[in-house]
């Protein structure tokens, strides 16, 4: 469907991040990861980048800009979050910060309204903010931890997911509705078209649910059909979304792949797979897509997990305006598997890849965190001894 290449990199040592979005504006990015580390980007071209000073050397894990566009929210471990302000383009700790009782925070997204965020963590925590009243704990019944948060472009309503306790949505009144599914893992979600009542979430082993909202009482909302499942030519698992201009949505896959899921009509159509990515760049294929938008028609960027900044156009420009124009296959439908519930939440319990891949993200953060605490107490040890 498109060419993708690598076409350089946010810094010369290979990052890890975790989380990315465009400001609704359009005129800048901003991605998180390990280390504290930020980098705004420029929207038109990301290799216009600027690496931005947090003064935190927490693991930073999701970030969610205001729906003006003048300042983001990033979250992350040990109850970090932190402010951007494009006036001053600097980074600070909110002065209401009530640092979260240190939990590890995950997930953050402002309501359309801007009046108040969301943020959500470790053993379901939530929590609601603005400045004006810090942060709000929401009571919740779910014990596992929230992996995503996302609101709804026209409406105060806000989806999340969870790693073992399904998904569900905070109406405007703050309140938690659940709607099952807990047999799955959800990593994922998005609500991408301003007038349609739906929003959609994605979790392991490509699993695809659809939520129809009700707008006057939320615990009406009904999923629609069963929960569904891609399918790939590659083993492969979500890692992330992204929300395209046209109302589509991009999924980023691992090992890297590009699929753009059509919310109205739940169907999914390929755009680049891994087979794709090797033959163009041996760099960009050992990468993870976190980040992708769109500059125009088949056109756009992707930000890896390692830094790595890829651009994407179109392949066949004749052929993607029609139908009878060109190799079909440019076109072709990502076939989507339906399997009754109770036998895929018997695969999935026992799902090597799926159980695999979560253990190595798992295990690389530990691995992160312990070597950032024992470098703490190394230090903290040194200046004693000198003082000493």
């Amino acid at each position: 469907q498109v060419e993708i290449d690598a076409v350089g990199s946010l810094e010369t040592l290979s990052l890890n991040i975790n989380a990315g979005e465009l400001s609704p504006d359009g005129n800048f990015a901003i991605v998180v990861g390990a280390d504290g580390f930020v980098a705004l980007l420029d929207g038109d071209s990301p290799l216009e980048k600027r690496i931005l000073n947090t003064a935190s050397s927490d693991e930073l894990n999701d970030i969610s800009w205001h729906p003006l566009s003048q300042s983001a929210l990033l979250v992350g471990d040990n109850g970090t979050v932190l402010k951007y302000t494009r006036e001053g383009d600097n980074i600070t700790r909110p002065i209401e910060n009530a640092n979260l009782f240190g939990a590890d925070i995950n997930a953050v997204d402002w309501r359309v309204s801007g009046q108040w965020a969301y943020v959500g963590g470790e053993s379901g925590a939530l929590y609601r903010y603005r400045s004006a009243d810090g942060y709000i704990k929401i009571e919740n019944d779910m014990n596992s931890d929230i992996t995503s948060i996302s609101c709804h472009q026209v409406y105060d309503y806000c989806m999340f997911t969870t790693l073992e306790d399904g998904f569900g949505l905070i109406d405007r009144d703050h309140q938690v509705h659940s709607f099952g599914n807990s047999q799955y893992t959800w990593l994922d979600s998005s609500c991408s078209i301003k007038a349609l009542d739906r929003c959609v979430f994605f979790g392991s082993n490509l699993a695809v649910a659809v939520l129809d909202f009700s707008r006057s009482d939320a615990s009406l909302s009904k999923v629609n059909g069963a929960v569904t499942f891609l399918s790939t030519t590659t083993a492969s698992e979500f890692t992330s979304v992204s929300s395209l201009s046209n109302g589509k949505i991009m999924l980023h896959l691992v090992p890297y792949g590009l699929v753009e899921y059509d919310v109205e009509e739940m169907s999914a159509y390929p755009w680049v797979n891994n087979d794709d990515v090797r033959e163009s760049s041996v760099v960009l294929s050992a990468t993870n897509p976190i980040l992708s938008w769109d500059t125009g028609s088949f056109e756009g960027w992707v930000i890896s997990n390692d830094g790595t900044i890829a651009s994407y156009s179109s392949k066949y420009v004749e052929a993607l305006s029609g139908w009878d124009e060109g190799p079909t296959i440019l076109v072709m439908l990502v076939v989507v598997i339906v399997v009754p519930g109770s036998i895929i939440g018997l695969i999935f319990m026992f799902s090597d890849r799926a159980q695999n891949w979560w253990k190595d993200k798992a295990r690389a953060k530990r691995l992160r965190k312990i070597k950032s605490e024992s470098t703490k107490r190394k230090s903290s040890q040194s200046h004693k001894k000198k003082r000493k």
